[in-house]
């Protein structure tokens, strides 16, 4: 049985190179009904939709992002791409110890940070930075 998004994927490959239409990439998903599916991303709309997230959320050349969280996961990888399309500094670790986030934010001076909710959590239980 064919995938609906399997011939798109295919014609996506073959349109001209440079294209802004050309696919940034593929998201995949077995999504809440347990079938798998995926979503192509034209660069055009990707950029828009980077420029008004950026916008909504304030993001300028002048931030510095701390990444604690894998940048394999959709949301710290967007937001990082966010800082980047606005030109500003992007702090990735792979270490979220509050520990580190503190020392990290201190050095690099970071403006913002992204990290999931355990690690929001985490940090704001710990005894670091309270003093």
């Amino acid at each position: 049985m064919a995938r609906p998004w399997s011939a798109r994927c295919y014609g996506v490959a073959r349109q001209r190179e440079g294209s802004r239409q050309n696919s940034i990439g593929g998201g995949y998903t077995s999504g809440t009904t347990g079938f798998p599916k995926g979503c192509v991303n034209p660069h055009r709309e990707f950029a828009d939709c980077l420029r008004r997230i950026a916008t909504i959320y304030g993001i300028t050349e002048d931030d510095r992002e701390l990444v604690a969280a894998p940048l394999f996961h959709e949301a710290p990888a967007l937001f990082a791409l966010l800082q980047i399309f606005r030109g500003g500094t992007v702090i990735v670790t792979s270490d979220s110890t509050p520990a580190n986030v503190f020392e990290l934010i201190d050095r690099n001076e970071a403006t913002w940070t992204f990290m999931v909710p355990t690690m929001w959590a985490t940090t704001v239980a710990s005894e670091i930075g309270s003093t």
